[in-house]
């Protein structure tokens, strides 16, 4: 996961820099919403393919018991899931936390 943190200060970096041109754009042409309107609109977008990215490109988990791939976009089970994140395995019906170890 560490290798992929760059990536997302590139995008982060991409977005801010985005930002700063509409910015000065603005103060050169007058103040208009839609200039602002496209910053922001870009670092949502910046932002939203960088996790993207991320959750695409970062190494599927597997089950410790029976050994079956977890889905990539994961639906939580439960409120400990939904905040700290975890699967359900399908075929073993195991909680498992996020790193994959199976939750007590």
């Amino acid at each position: 996961m560490k290798k992929y943190i760059p990536l997302t200060l590139g995008l982060i970096a991409w977005g801010a820099l985005s930002a700063v041109i509409q910015i000065q754009a603005r103060n050169l042409f007058g103040d208009s919403i839609p200039t602002m309107a496209h910053a922001l609109l870009f670092g949502a977008i910046s932002g939203g393919g960088g996790v993207l990215i991320i959750c695409l490109l970062s190494r599927r988990r597997h089950c410790p018991k029976c050994r079956t791939a977890l889905p990539r976009f994961r639906k939580p089970s439960s409120l400990k899931q939904a905040a700290g994140g975890g699967w359900d395995c399908p075929t073993y019906h195991a909680q498992l936390d996020r790193t994959g170890a199976i939750m007590k």
